[in-house]
């Protein structure tokens, strides 16, 4: 009884460490609103907020740029660091005070742009020991999936823990989807 007593008291004193995975698109800000909504984090966990935003990955970010001469390849890198810099700071804005109000502790884990996110959050996750990696997933059309490689699909088969991906954008409908649809993968299933 007693050692039932204590296993039981073990389990509620857990402190679980949970990865969380985004870049700032609205499908991560939607499995970021999983997490809180369906209370996977509470405030003894360890939410380790992963992000490592890819390399000048829309127009938006080149023309951001202000003109340079492309033969100058320090000031190109110092240009790119500031904007991965700033990306990273606007994400860290975003998030500190939603985490905050769920009242777990925390910590960002900056990935290196040069591996790429598909590299780096299922890296990152296994390196912190996460039980859980939660990511969202865009929704993109097989073609693009196969040429711009999926964050949620590597993530799936690198990482060293549970992976929930939180359905987001449809790409078919243009919209968010309604529906909470999930696909949760266990690293230990054979495939």
């Amino acid at each position: 009884m007693l050692t039932r007593t204590l296993s039981c008291a073990k389990r509620l004193f857990h402190q679980r460490i949970i990865a969380f995975a985004t870049d700032g698109s609205p499908s991560s800000r939607k499995a970021f609103d999983f997490i809180k909504n369906f209370r996977l984090c509470n405030s003894s966990d360890i939410l380790k907020v992963i992000t490592c935003p890819p390399l000048l990955a829309t127009t938006t970010d080149i023309d951001a740029l202000p003109p340079i001469d492309f033969g100058d390849r320090e000031e190109v890198t110092n240009m790119v660091v500031a904007l991965q810099n700033a990306r990273i700071k606007l994400i860290k804005e975003e998030y500190t005070p939603l985490i905050a109000a769920i009242g777990c502790e925390y910590e960002f884990l900056i990935g290196d742009p040069l591996e790429g996110p598909r590299v780096e959050v299922p890296k990152l996750a296994s390196e912190c020991n996460a039980e859980l990696l939660v990511v969202g997933s865009r929704g993109l059309k097989t073609v693009k999936r196969l040429m711009l490689g999926s964050v949620a699909d590597a993530s799936v088969h690198r990482a060293h823990c549970h992976v929930l991906v939180v359905k987001g954008f449809d790409e078919d409908e243009g919209e968010f989807s309604e529906t909470e649809d999930i696909l949760a993968a266990d690293p230990y299933m054979p495939t």
